[in-house]
């Protein structure tokens, strides 16, 4: 069985909560569609609800509708805002140290104003520590993160996308037509601008840049670091000395190594072989690592608890 990495953990949390975020969104819509048409709960839905008046139905739907995209907005923000914090943290990604400061808004600009990066801004500096260049979808994600402050902050907010970006956005009517569902940009902007609500077509293309962009720079971020046998290597024992120095799992490393590294060869391989799967290094369909060896596995598994301690507990010292 040949193991590999497809995705860190961080992107396995964002899938997690946004994936489905367009199937899930118009689950809602179908089911707001059934009550617009005069449609009435289940005895079995335990749920305090009146059904609408036929003539307040479609109205009562449209609300509801209204609600589940600002809500679906602002997790989707806030997951990716996540996702960007958590991503830079990676100690085996090797990102830059001035890229984690402002991924993680550490630091603020250096300019006068000496205010926040903003989501855009941090997500350019990790894809430009990737080098990569997404200069549509960088803008997309600039009107992602500025609807969703429109939306959750109301008037405490100015709707305005920064100038380089409305550019670029304006610019690039056939790309976002042509890859996000014949998403119309320039309403998009019009209806962002006039501090409207974004329906459900634009908060899931809005979304899908977002996951985009998280993919992205997931791939390139795996291939950087684990691209080769050897870094794949050195990338897997970070990912298990990071799992072990976690402070607030309720099992000490000393604990849990020793409780796997024991026992016939097969067993303690079978437990290796779990940890590395609830790690995201498995064996899978789309691989973006390089191959973990083989002769890595056994290495591993034939080290003694002391020896596997001081290769991948080595920074666990809230357990010595």
């Amino acid at each position: 069985m040949t193991l590999f990495i497809s995705r860190t953990a961080p992107f396995r949390k964002l899938q997690s909560r946004i994936g489905s975020a367009t199937y899930r969104l118009n689950t809602i819509l179908v089911g707001l569609e059934f009550i617009a048409n005069g449609g009435d709960k289940t005895a079995k839905l335990a749920v305090t609800w009146k059904k609408p008046s036929f003539e307040k139905a479609n109205e009562v739907a449209t609300q509801a509708q209204i609600f589940a995209c600002s809500a679906a907005l602002a997790l989707a923000s806030d997951v990716f805002d996540q996702f960007l914090r958590d991503i830079s943290r990676e100690s085996w990604l090797q990102f830059d140290d001035q890229t984690i400061a402002i991924a993680t808004k550490s630091v603020t600009r250096p300019d006068s104003d000496g205010g926040d990066y903003s989501v855009a801004e941090r997500a350019e500096t990790i894809l430009a520590d990737l080098k990569i260049t997404e200069p549509e979808l960088l803008a997309g994600i600039d009107l992602f993160a500025k609807w969703r402050n429109v939306v959750v902050h109301s008037a405490k907010r100015n709707a305005k996308v920064d100038d380089r970006f409305e550019r670029t956005l304006a610019s690039s009517q056939i790309f976002f037509h042509d890859n996000f569902s014949h998403l119309d940009m320039r309403l998009a902007l019009t209806n962002f601008m006039s501090r409207k609500i974004p329906v459900p077509k634009e908060v899931t293309s809005l979304i899908a840049m977002a996951q985009r962009v998280s993919r992205r720079i997931d791939e390139e971020a795996i291939k950087r670091a684990a691209g080769s046998s050897a870094s794949m290597e050195r990338s897997v024992d970070a990912i298990l000395q990071s799992y072990f120095s976690y402070s607030r799992r309720s099992i000490s490393a000393t604990r849990e190594i020793a409780e796997a590294w024991q026992g016939p060869i097969e067993k303690r391989r079978a437990k290796f072989l779990k940890i590395l799967q609830q790690l995201g290094v498995a064996n899978v369909k789309s691989p973006v690592s390089a191959a973990l060896r083989e002769s890595y596995i056994t290495e591993a598994t034939n080290l003694t608890p002391q020896a596997a301690m001081q290769r991948f507990g080595q920074f666990a010292q809230e357990d010595r």
